[in-house]
């Protein structure tokens, strides 16, 4: 409020406005008497200023006397908003290993600002976190402060949650003065990792790679001769068992999982020779095993499957009369 004392000459009733609603003039002492002012006398009066809007607003305070003529004098105010609260409400802190003390997703750690979007000060803030558990505020700039305004404060939010499942939590920093609140709703996923080589098999996500045969692997290891149990995708070619093509599979190369020689065949195919020959000394053309040589006509490959040779054939013995 502001006060204004005029020191008047002889007059009658006097009359004090301002041009703009936003000033009320209170005439205090000088009409008084009823009478105006007496010669040499003064009198006090103020002004009041009550912005609707956080605006400067000029006006013009007349003070006029019928007898002895007016005077003026020029107002202003800036209207100033109130203090306000305001900041993001919702994050998802993404998925994060039990357990672990740093963060296993960028996500895991997070800076909230509060912002006072208005021209005064607010009251003193006080923070309240509903799951201090899995939501740890690890540095408080803004309680037991005022904010002074457009300007901030902050808090760091690390997730480093204790048991598997989806995590929730409400973190809230309330103005003592106003009442006014700001909420985040903190939302996450806590997950066991697995390291390269270990497994994956009952649920644990990896932390570098993907899950395959139930260990985590740098890549995807899918093909017929492959394995990761060191935690790196190896191709075998060394006749490794493989387990396709009925038990006695082995590998001959990434995608050769063929029967070894000596075993039954039906094609070419199945064997990792590629040739499939007619056993020596079988019971016909279909009985036939995975061979090492690729046999010429009428020859028949060992029962090893090692290398062919031309059958024997023993003439039926004759008896004498």
């Amino acid at each position: 409020m502001a006060r204004i004392v005029a020191s008047i000459a002889t007059s009658p009733m006097l009359s004090i406005t301002a041009s703009s609603p936003l000033f009320s003039i209170d005439p205090g002492d000088c009409n008084a008497s009823g009478q105006g002012l007496a010669s040499g006398a003064g009198c006090g009066f103020s002004v009041s200023y009550t912005p609707q809007a956080a605006e400067a607003v000029t006006a013009t305070l007349s003070i006029q006397s019928p007898g002895a003529g007016g005077a003026a004098l020029s107002l202003s105010g800036q209207g100033r908003s109130p203090a306000s609260v305001v900041a993001e409400g919702n994050r998802d802190f993404g998925t994060a290993s039990i357990g672990s003390q740093t963060a296993t997703d960028p996500r895991n750690d997070f800076t909230w600002t509060i912002q006072n979007g208005g021209d005064l000060p607010t009251g003193v803030l006080a923070t309240s976190n509903s799951n201090p558990t899995d939501f740890a505020v690890v540095s408080d700039g803004c309680n037991g402060q005022s904010v002074a305004g457009h300007l901030s404060c902050a808090l760091t939010i690390q997730f480093r949650p204790p048991a598997v499942g989806p995590r929730t939590g409400d973190l809230v920093v309330t103005d003592a003065t106003s009442g006014l609140s700001v909420t985040l709703k903190m939302t996450g996923s806590a997950v066991q990792f697995a390291g390269p080589g270990e497994s994956c098999a009952t649920g644990a996500v990896c932390r570098e790679g993907v899950c395959t045969g139930g260990v985590c692997c740098n890549v995807g290891c899918v093909r017929g001769c492959q394995e990761c149990s060191t935690g790196t995708c190896r191709d075998q070619v060394n006749q490794e068992p493989c387990g396709a093509n009925g038990s006695s599979a082995v590998c001959f190369g990434v995608d050769l999982c063929r029967s070894p020689a000596g075993e039954s065949c039906t094609s070419d195919t199945a064997c990792g020779s590629g040739n499939c020959e007619q056993r020596l000394g079988g019971t016909g053309v279909n009985d036939r095993i995975c061979c090492l040589q690729s046999c010429a006509v009428g020859d028949q490959c060992s029962p090893d499957g090692q290398g062919c040779q031309a059958p024997t054939h023993t003439c039926p013995r004759r008896e004498r009369n």
